[in-house]
């Protein structure tokens, strides 16, 4: 930061949420109505009819987690502190989630990401930032991906997005068939590649059809390992991070902003990406730590006490 009291008003929000074992009682997303009133009714009718729209009780628990948790966040730093029910997230012009207080400011910048149970959220309160997040399940689509490599060869499945990846990227990714690599670990580095992309773009407030992103190119990037432990029993270890990630635009290479990717436990990995655009040795100053899990109940017991 500028200084060192700056410094200390900053706050990192680096948290997620696991919903896989909610609510295990709710085999139908009705069901929710009943089993997750007290958290549904933390919500305004919108939100709640947005997270029951859902066919399936996996969606519908990551919708109303997401909903929960972008709420928490602008919560516990808004100052003064804001009554539970003033908190209106609302999204800009691209459509990104903001929330802005009535003198016209933002205490936090935030993103949330969800996949296979998990809902990640990455904010920074207390300076000017542009945040982007993604998490990335291994497992979820393992199964389907392996035998379309296996059916095709590895270039081929790559070849299939090449409408997302750059050359280099696609290159790189090839590469891997000749360094005596499994189809898992060949995937992983896809996944991977695939959450930095993601991570990057939300950031800049942009989607995955954003006009310059083939020019976006990462190199000589690697997934962070995985742990050791497997995911039985629900195990969500925090693992490796990865800080050396060289970003690129255009060919040139993007030192404006500060990536990182870490292993979750043996089947996910969580990506962020942050620029701090009035000052850009900010974004490398923040205390970017652990990811901290926190749960529905703790977002209740904190809104409960502020209604």
């Amino acid at each position: 930061m500028a200084d060192d009291e700056a410094r200390v008003r900053v706050r990192v929000l680096q948290w997620i949420v696991n919903t896989r074992n909610l609510f295990p009682e709710a085999t139908e997303t009705k069901h929710l109505e009943t089993v997750a009133a007290p958290y549904l009714a933390l919500l305004p009718p919108p939100d709640r009819a947005s997270a029951l729209k859902y066919l399936f009780p996996r969606d519908a628990k990551l919708s109303l987690a997401s909903s929960l948790l972008k709420r928490h966040a602008i919560s516990v730093t808004a100052s003064p502190t804001l009554p539970w029910s003033a908190i209106t997230p609302t999204r800009d012009a691209q459509g990104k989630p903001v929330f802005v207080s009535a003198d016209g400011s933002s205490p936090v910048s935030f993103n949330v990401s969800h996949q296979d149970g998990l809902v990640a959220l990455f904010g920074v309160a207390g300076c000017p930032a542009d945040v982007g997040v993604d998490v990335v399940s291994c497992t979820e689509r393992q199964v389907r991906d392996r035998e379309a490599v296996r059916a095709g060869g590895w270039p081929a499945f790559v070849d299939v997005y090449e409408s997302v990846y750059s050359t280099g990227e696609m290159a790189y990714l090839k590469s891997l068939d000749g360094r005596g690599l499994g189809i898992d670990q060949k995937l992983r580095y896809f996944y991977a590649l695939w959450c930095l992309k993601e991570a990057y773009v939300k950031m800049t407030g942009e989607a995955l059809l954003a006009d310059w992103l083939l020019s976006l190119e990462f190199r000589n990037f690697h997934p962070p390992a995985p742990v050791a432990a497997p995911m039985a029993g629900g195990d969500l270890s925090l693992g490796e991070v990865v800080r050396e990630i060289e970003v690129f635009r255009d060919g040139k290479r993007d030192a404006a902003v500060r990536m990182e990717l870490r292993s979750l436990g043996a089947g996910y990995m969580v990506g962020v990406a942050v620029r701090t655009p009035e000052r850009v040795a900010d974004a490398f100053d923040l205390d970017l730590g652990d990811f901290e899990f926190v749960t529905l109940e703790e977002i209740r017991e904190r809104a409960e006490g502020n209604p």
